[in-house]
């Protein structure tokens, strides 16, 4: 397997830190790429993240993890949704455009925050992508059950696949 440092343009607003794997022969790459956002409270170096993104490339994925612009700033608050969104256009659009592994088709996977920004997304038509990936939904804020954030995805005629632990605070199963 490959790993890669990057950096990736976020149009008007710098770069980003990112890393980009795949297996060790290029054209052992089978031709979908899976872009892995991180949640509110870690960035792309999570230890999830990281596990998810080198398993998916040493079984011949291209992916790629990124960070959000207030994580690059060593900042806690999340950026506004708008920048949110550039940024994963913005990643879309790199690993669509990246020559070392080619790929024709994209699944978003995304951490908490991170997942809820591209359903969103793509209910919006937003972002183009095969399927999506959660990897812990944020489904309502801690301690709030009665509020879901739920209705966009009913939306989405796309692939999901959510993963979901007993213990999470953010999704009450």
């Amino acid at each position: 397997m490959v790993k890669e440092p990057i950096s990736i343009e976020i149009i008007g607003m710098g770069n980003v830190s990112a890393v980009l794997s795949g297996p060790d022969q290029p054209g052992d790459s089978n031709k979908t790429g899976v872009i892995i956002a991180h949640g509110a409270a870690n960035d792309m170096n999570n230890s999830l993240i990281v596990a998810v993104a080198d398993s998916l490339a040493a079984a011949g994925y291209t992916t790629l993890r990124f960070n959000f612009p207030y994580k690059e700033k060593g900042k806690k608050s999340p950026d506004t949704e708008p920048t949110l969104i550039r940024t994963w256009q913005c990643a879309v659009t790199h690993l669509l455009n990246n020559e070392r592994f080619p790929v024709d088709r994209v699944v978003a996977a995304g951490k908490s925050m991170g997942g809820r920004i591209a359903s969103q997304m793509v209910a919006a038509d937003q972002m183009a992508v095969e399927a999506l990936i959660f990897l812990g939904y944020p489904l309502h804020a801690p301690g709030r059950t009665d509020k879901l954030r739920d209705s966009h995805l009913y939306e989405i005629k796309k692939r999901m696949l959510f993963f979901a632990g007993t213990r999470d605070p953010l999704c009450n199963i």
